[in-house]
């Protein structure tokens, strides 16, 4: 028996006992072998361990703990290869995994017995540690996922039930989802007394620690359990803030007809309408009045709290309002219950939240008067459980790819700008400026007060200026007409709110607003300490909205006062959060970095969901100098964002990253060999082969400076491809067999594959079939048993490429519809169009016509929504070869001049030959048979030629000349010209 124990205190259990594992470097190693469970390449593992030193240092501080490693008599199993390390061994983190995979709910949470690795992260190097925390923080929502499932199927055995509850909030005392099991199955159970202590505990425990109380929901639930369990009810109380502008409502028309559903609800006594500051919750009850009156014999009555401070004052507000004169020793509370003890009336209260003690007196109010019921505005619930609620969201705002004026100007937040701005320019023409209207309104997510305050500022600015400002800072909104919006400021309703947290909850929401879109609660929990109870303090104030997946989210204008706070407390502070931030999101993209041997569908899934939060992290790393942040997730950004097909956006945050790198100093030579790798990789995707070039040779320098093996390797095969799209082929077959031999002496399992395959493109070019057929088999068979989804779909392209070379397209087209198949289902939608096109040629030599345009259209399709560039002339050519054989002349030629557009920008030589020769043959189509046979000339003589295309030139001319009845000029006789005149000749031709 040898199984490794990685969860809380690190230790090998062996057939002779369990022996502890010290958090020195060598065991270290072994934790983040063992925990990976896959090969590791040393690069990656010196980077880790030794950040601080140069890559030739630091391989050889990996050498010395190795030969220590080696001397340990209980790791035999650690495997090692030329490039890389492996350490497979049974461990309770894999046993872990695999229970949760399969669902063995109650065996993976056995297993979970701590944090990961306790005590190792000191002394630890920080990319160690970085990794550390991101993997604690995975297996614990693993872990917290399990307890969840496992508790909800033992509710109905409430003794286990509430023992794992109890189990499971000593690892996560804050666990409110886990708490409210433990009390369900205490309430089940009957023990009253211990379900009051155990929320009595948890809310102390949460003060104390945290100076927040319990969640609106938690409390409810406990009340509810008290009540139905027969206790009394346990005494919770809670707090908000707004200051809503009160104005005439616009729109809502869906929500006052749901307030008068509510309101002639029998079941229904007590309504609060919630939502943010500005939303127009009272604007909303003002306007739901007038529908109420006729159902209230005894009136619909509004009572404005703005300016009272107790609950007394409440009772002798509403005493004023009702005509009741207070009288006697009895308290106002008690005068106004008396009168309304048998009256048929609705009471409106507006802006509640901030009165403490307001809700149980309401209750007790609805309690003593049947026919009484209650509507309240308020930006927090006022938990009661009397209490019903209808959320109050801003106005419904168009869609971004909403164009049409006359849908724009039927949204009512686009209407409340209009009628808000012709107040103070009342020439002002909504149509003329709807889109510009649409795009502010959707700024500020439909929110009333804001639409507002921005409308009066039409006097002055252009809507698109107004929005650019807006954006940038709520200053615009402060300096807004006062006596246009009633007295309004925005940022007076968001310090309002502000002034209603604690401390802690203050500090929460200012850290929370360096997240982009938005967030999960294990980042939260990272970025900004922010404990679950503490993100639903700040729901249950409207401060934070969640989603349906369970995320949280700011609105934008909260977002930005929040930002605010956060550099008023000082740049240490906002400093020490956005490198927390910038940290995590790093972590999270750099377990992608090796992308071709990931589940890419899963990956671009998981960085899809977090992108925003990836892509402040890039760039906050980028403006902070952060080179080793960049360099860690490099990788992983160029696979992402080439795999979604967004090379242009990655070409300009590469080329941004190039301005964090000092070249002078050796410690960012890795690093620039990464960037100039990405911006390399994009360049080709985008036909910019020149320019790919040029980064290549940058990575490659960067890499020798650094003795960087890795990035080596990497650049030359690279440098390579870009010599092969540019015609170098010798120089590029030069490249491509130097990194293949490279990789096969450093037995780099993963590594031989790729690089036989781009070297197997190369041999097809040359003519080297037979080579480039055994490359591309051991390619395919090599990414087959690795799962590396984008070598498969590399190397089925290419062998269906050497399939039409060899005049074989029935098998190409085999090979291609696999290949689309896999690249479907895998989410790689850059190498669509490859596949397409490679169907297109093969019917097209099959004579199916129709079905060859159609597979050349899709793949110009997929083109346009993120594939390579690089395929586009070849789409054009065949769809041109197809109208010449079956549509209009003109259309051909328009097809083989956009061709022609594109190699002469891409500047590649073997482009050009294929449009060449594609023009050569429109010619003998239009009777032009010198200057075809000239071009064909041109085409089998140039360096740059492929095999193939040389063959095909070769005999067209033969045939050119067999045609003539003088046989035509000779070969030899053939007059020069030059692929670029010849191009000029096909640009200025008139079908």
């Amino acid at each position: 028996m040898f199984c490794v124990h990685l969860f809380g205190s690190p230790a090998l259990e062996t057939t002779t006992g369990r022996e502890p594992l010290p958090a020195a470097r060598p065991y270290q190693l072994l934790a983040y072998l063992a925990c990976r469970g896959t090969w590791v390449s040393r690069d990656a593992l010196a980077t880790i361990f030794w950040p601080e030193r140069d890559t030739s240092t630091a391989r050889g501080n990996l050498r010395f703990v190795l030969v220590q490693i080696r001397r340990l008599g209980h790791v035999a199993k650690l495997e090692a290869q030329a490039g890389s390390l492996r350490w497979l061994v049974d461990s309770d983190v894999h046993r872990f995994e695999r229970a949760i995979a399969e669902g063995r709910w109650s065996d993976a949470i056995d297993l979970y017995q701590g944090q990961l690795l306790d005590g190792f992260e000191l002394p630890a190097p920080a990319p160690f540690c970085d990794w550390l925390q991101f993997e604690r923080a995975r297996l614990h929502a693993l872990w917290h996922d399990a307890v969840s499932v496992q508790l909800a199927q033992l509710l109905l055995d409430p003794p286990a039930c509430a023992a794992l509850a109890s189990r499971a909030l000593r690892t996560d005392p804050f666990d409110e989802t886990t708490l409210s099991y433990r009390l369900r199955a205490l309430a089940r159970l009957g023990r009253q007394e211990d379900l009051r202590r155990a929320y009595r505990d948890y809310a102390q425990h949460l003060a104390g620690e945290l100076g927040i109380e319990p969640s609106a929901a938690l409390r409810d639930l406990v009340r509810e359990l008290d009540v139905k369990h027969a206790g009394g009810p346990v005494a919770a109380t809670g707090a908000g803030v707004v200051n809503a502008a009160s104005q005439a409502v616009v729109g809502r028309r869906a929500e006052l007809r749901r307030i008068r559903q509510l309101m002639l609800d029998a079941d229904c006594r007590w309504l609060t309408i919630t939502g943010p500051g500005g939303v127009g919750k009272s604007s909303l009850a003002q306007a739901a009045m007038p529908q109420l009156a006729s159902e209230f014999a005894d009136g619909v009555n509004w009572i404005a709290l703005n300016d009272i401070q107790t609950v007394e004052q409440v009772a002798s507000s509403c005493a004023v309002t009702l005509g009741l004169e207070l009288r006697g020793t009895n308290s106002p509370r008690q005068q106004v219950a008396d009168h309304l003890r048998d009256a048929q009336a609705l009471l409106v209260f507006d802006n509640a939240e901030h009165l403490t003690g307001l809700g149980p007196w309401l209750g007790t109010l609805l309690g003593n008067c049947r026919r009484l019921k209650i509507l309240v505005t308020s930006r927090a619930r006022l938990e009661t459980a009397d209490e019903w609620l209808l959320p109050l969201d801003g106005l419904p705002a168009p869609e971004p790819d909403e164009t049409e004026v006359d849908a724009l100007c039927a949204f009512d937040a686009v209407h409340l700008f209009d009628l808000r701005a012709r107040r103070v320019h009342p020439d002002f023409d909504l149509r003329a400026h709807a889109a510009e209207v649409a795009a502010l309104v959707r700024a500020v997510e439909g929110l009333p007060l804001a639409i507002e305050l921005a409308a009066v500022w039409v006097r002055l600015l252009p809507v698109a200026e107004i929005r650019r400002e807006l954006v940038r800072s709520l200053d615009l909104l402060d300096r807004a007409d006062a006596s246009q919006v009633r007295g309004h400021r925005m940022r007076d309703s968001l310090e309002h709110s502000w002034c209603m947290l604690g401390p802690t909850e203050q500090r929460t929401l200012m850290r929370l607003a360096v997240f982009q879109g938005d967030f999960s609660r294990e980042a939260a929990l990272v970025v900004a300490e922010a404990a679950l109870p503490l993100l639903a303090a700040l729901a249950d104030r409207s401060l934070l909205r969640t989603t349906e997946q369970g995320r949280f989210v700011f609105h934008p204008l909260v977002q930005q006062f929040a930002l605010e706070k956060l550099t008023q407390a000082g740049a240490d502070e906002e400093l020490a959060v956005r490198t927390r931030h910038a940290e995590h999101f790093v972590m999270l993209l750099a377990r992608y970095n090796e992308f071709d041997a990931v589940d890419q569908r899963s990956a671009l899934q998981q960085i899809g969901i977090e992108f925003k939060n990836v892509l402040a992290a890039w760039r906050w790393a980028i403006e902070s100098r952060r080179v080793d942040l960049l360099q860690r997730c490099a990788a992983a950004m160029e696979g992402f964002l080439d795999a979604r097909g967004q090379q242009e956006a990655g070409l300009e945050e590469f080329d941004r990253a190039r301005t964090a790198i000092d070249e002078s100093r050796a410690e960012h030579q890795a690093a620039r060999c990464q960037i100039e790798l990405g911006c390399a990789a994009f360049c080709f995707r985008r036909g910019e082969f020149r320019e790919g070039e040029r980064a290549a040779r940058a990575a490659l320098q960067a890499a020798q400076r650094a003795r960087y093996r890795f990035g080596i390797k990497t650049s030359t095969n690279t440098l390579g491809l870009m010599l092969w799209r540019l015609g170098k082929m010798k120089e590029a077959a030069f490249c491509l067999r130097d990194v293949l031999r490279r990789a096969r002496v450093d037995g780099e399992q993963a590594e031989v594959p790729l690089y036989a395959g781009n070297l197997a493109a190369v041999e097809r070019e040359l003519g080297n079939y037979d080579e480039s057929a055994r490359l591309l088999e051991e390619a395919l068979a090599g990414h087959r048993r690795l799962g590396h989804h984008a070598g498969i779909h590399s190397a089925l392209s290419e062998l269906a490429n050497l399939q039409l070379d060899r005049g074989r397209p029935a098998a190409a087209v085999t090979l291609a519809l696999e290949g689309l198949g896999l690249a479907e289902r895998s989410g790689f939608r850059r190498n669509v169009p490859y596949f397409h096109r490679i169907l297109a040629d093969a019917c097209f030599e099959l004579g199916d016509l129709g079905r060859a345009r159609e597979h050349a259209q899709q793949a110009l399709d997929a083109i346009g929504s993120g594939g390579d560039r690089a395929v586009e002339p070849a789409c054009r050519l065949r769809m041109s070869y197809i109208d010449m054989r079956s549509g209009p002349r003109a259309s051909a030629l328009s097809g083989l001049q956009a061709a022609a557009h594109l190699a002469i920008e891409m500047q590649s030589p073997r482009i050009k030959i294929a449009v060449l020769l594609a023009y050569a043959r429109y010619c003998l189509l239009v009777a032009r048979p010198d200057r075809a046979r000239t071009m064909f000339a041109v085409a089998a003589r140039h360096p740059s030629a492929t095999r193939r295309q040389r063959e095909l030139a070769e005999a067209e001319f033969a045939a050119c000349a067999t045609a003539t009845s003088d046989g035509g000029p000779t070969w030899g006789d053939a007059p020069a010209s030059s692929l670029d005149e010849d191009l000029d000749l096909l640009l200025s031709d008139i079908a």
